[in-house]
Order: C-alpha cells, then structure tokens, then sequence
C-alpha cells in the first residue's frame, strides 16, 4: 500500500486527459458532477477549479471539518442509512456542505478533493479509475505489483502490514463490520480510498512512472509545457517549497532547478516517492508506519537517503 503516494498519479492521469484534449485544468469542478450531485452542490463550490483541487486549494480542511474518507460509519448514521456510506453517498454529503473555506484562497491538503479527481477522470475517460491508469500510466506494469489495494484481502505478491504495537478498533466493513479487528484490516475502507491514498505498487514501479517526468517529449501521458505547470506554485508567490499538483516541490539551486516528492502514511505502511533535480528518482516502501519516538518511517529515511545519494560521485562504477 503506498497510502498517499497516489495523489501523483491521479493528478498523471488527469494531466493525461489534458494533453489529449478532453479536459483543461482550468476547466470547473462543476462541469464532471453527475446531475444529482450538480443539484445539491453548495453555491460556494461552484467556482472550484481542477487544479485548484489538484493544488489542495479546492475549499476543504480536514483540521477545520476532519477527514469524511475515514468516516464511512459517522456520514452513514447522518443519513440514517443503517450502515456505513458508500463512496458515493460519501460524496454527496460533503458536497452539499459549505466548503471550510473560500476556495483558491489557502492551501489546506484534502483527500477527499482527490476523490472527486478519480470520479472527474472516470467521468471523462469512461473508464473505471483504476483501469484508465493501469492501462495509461502503467502499460508495462507486470502483474499485480500495481493494482487498487483491498481492504481485507491480502493481493499476490502484496506485503502483510503490521501496526506495533497492535491497535485492535471496530470494522467498518463489510465482513467485519461491528466486529474487533487489527485497524489496517478492516479499521477503515481502502476501496473508497483509491484516487487519493488506496494503490499498491513496487518500488520499482514507482521509481518508472517517476522517471516520466524528467523526458516528458517521449512520455505517452506528459508534455513539456503539462510539466512545467504541475511543478508551478500555484500562487505565484516566490516561497521556495509549495505544493504543485499532486507533488510537493522545493526549489534549489537558487530556484533555477527543483526537488519533488510525495510521501505516504496510513496504519500499517509509510512511503515515499523522490524526483531529485539531479535526475536521479528512488522510492521506499515500509509495511509498518512507525520507527524511533513514532516518527514516520519515511521522514526518518528521507535526509540519510539525500547524503547517501550525494556521497556517489560516479553512478558508471
């Protein structure tokens, strides 16, 4: 499970429909909802633009309203529906609310803006999510080392995560819902998290589609001009490290060149994936989240793995 390491690449597969022509990222959040959702959308979001989501600018702060993609069995007891909502109803009931803040005036990382991104790309691609980005990102993907993760079912070839100590909560899925079960087993529903935290990959895999980005002009999914705008602050402004779309970006050497990167963090997994200005990419997965004074495990590998990369004078050897 690489957790959020899969907002890049949903926020590839939209820049895919961008380069093909069926969407802009300007193009308004309003104009891919369904006419049900169309009709109960809050006045507020009819603004919100692709790459204001993209951006994690689209209106909605999990510190402000907390996170609706973990809350299944709470937005279920609203409704009334007797058990946990689905993906779609989930949707519904956020989209009805007044955003947490004006959208495109701040930065407040959202999930579930990137849930409406793979319901945005299904809608255009007429493709299932996982599908599309299977077959687009990944054609040369073997196998199931990069497939939707589920949330009971441990895949071929897929790691066994471990939370330590163990955290035994309540199921929230079907199966095991209502049950005591190991929190990275039924603790919260993966499926419904698929656009924006619920892919299973190689590192191998990753390390390939990060390497996309550094030739774009012989990318089947990139342009120069799509990559340029995905590294772009969004606000313009000069800070040196900002969220683009789907990565976050440092500037160095002065601004001329920079770093990107996207790390990842559920019970059970910790992930990162690097795009150094240097050209060189790695990724690292972990099949548990926690190391020293429950630290994440990828912020503790981050820096030994920049000196341990920059000590290599001569990759040839």
């Amino acid at each position: 499970r690489i957790a959020s390491v899969s907002k890049p690449i949903t926020s590839a597969a939209i820049a895919s429909l961008v380069k093909s022509g069926d969407m802009k990222f300007d193009d308004p959040l309003v104009d891919f909802l369904t006419p049900s959702e169309r009709a109960l959308l809050h006045p507020q979001l009819r603004t919100v633009t692709i790459k204001q989501i993209l951006s994690h600018r689209g209106g909605w702060d999990r510190e402000r309203s907390s996170d609706p993609m973990f809350e299944t069995v709470e937005i279920g007891k609203a409704l009334h529906l007797g058990r946990p909502a689905t993906q779609e109803e989930l949707i519904k009931f956020v989209l009805r609310r007044p955003p947490d803040f004006e959208p495109g005036t701040k930065y407040a990382y959202s999930n579930f803006g990137y849930c409406l991104l793979g319901r945005v790309i299904e809608r255009v691609s007429k493709q299932p999510y996982g599908e599309f980005v299977k077959t687009t990102l990944f054609p040369h993907s073997t196998g199931p080392s990069l497939d939707l993760g589920k949330t009971l079912t441990v895949q071929r070839n897929e790691s066994k995560y471990y939370v330590l100590p163990k955290r035994f909560v309540t199921g929230v899925v079907p199966g095991v819902l209502g049950q005591r079960v190991q929190t990275q087993y039924g603790g919260w529903c993966i499926e419904n998290l698929d656009s924006h935290g619920g892919w299973i990959s190689s590192a191998e895999d990753l390390v390939r589609f990060a390497d996309s980005f550094n030739s774009p002009a012989s990318s089947s999914f990139l342009t120069e001009p799509i990559v340029s705008e995905i590294f772009s602050n969004p606000t313009g402004d000069e800070r040196d490290v900002f969220y683009g779309y789907g990565w976050l970006v440092r500037r160095v050497k002065g601004g001329s060149q920079v770093n990107t990167w996207h790390n990842g963090s559920l019970p059970g997994t910790s992930t990162l994936l690097v795009r150094r200005h240097d050209g060189l990419n790695w990724a690292v997965l972990f099949n548990t989240r926690d190391g020293k004074d429950s630290k994440n495990l990828s912020t503790l590998i981050d820096p030994l793995i920049h000196r341990s990369v920059s000590r290599v004078k001569d990759w040839s050897k």
